[in-house]
């Protein structure tokens, strides 16, 4: 069973990968064709910068999300080097429940935060018929 659960951890950080490459190069694409057209034709994509800006959140946490699956976010190394063993896993185990209990206060409410846009900012349209707020749905995922 915890094989099968890797296995699917693994496919997920894969997956991850793959969209976050993705969403990369279209921020890429769209920012270098919003400002060509900015500076050589006088015009541009009335919806490309709150897509880009949209784009950079979806990078922020696909980045987050693969930091954590490698375990390579922010810590004080110095801290940890003279500790002990013991005081290392103790220490550990804290910071794993600190973002452990962090990780699900965000998910609450950005929750509410995604229902709060659909709901009121339904009118809000980044393309035509597709409201903004359907890009926040990055939050609680």
């Amino acid at each position: 069973m915890l094989n099968a659960l890797r296995k699917l951890d693994d496919g997920v950080a894969k997956l991850e990968t793959w969209l976050l490459v993705t969403t990369v190069f279209f921020l890429l694409i769209f920012a270098f064709v919003q400002v060509v057209l900015r500076n050589l034709f006088d015009s541009g994509i009335n919806w490309a910068d709150v897509f880009n800006r949209s784009l950079v959140l979806w990078i922020g946490f696909f980045g987050a999300t693969l930091s954590a699956k490698e375990d390579t976010r922010l810590s004080i190394a110095v801290l940890t080097k003279f500790l002990p063993d013991s005081a290392k896993r103790i220490t550990q185990n804290v910071v794993n429940l600190f973002v452990t209990v962090i990780s699900g206060l965000l998910t609450y409410y950005s929750k509410m935060f995604y229902v709060d846009q659909i709901t009121f900012e339904a009118t809000d349209l980044l393309f035509e018929g597709f409201p903004k707020a359907y890009f926040t749905i990055v939050f609680p995922i």
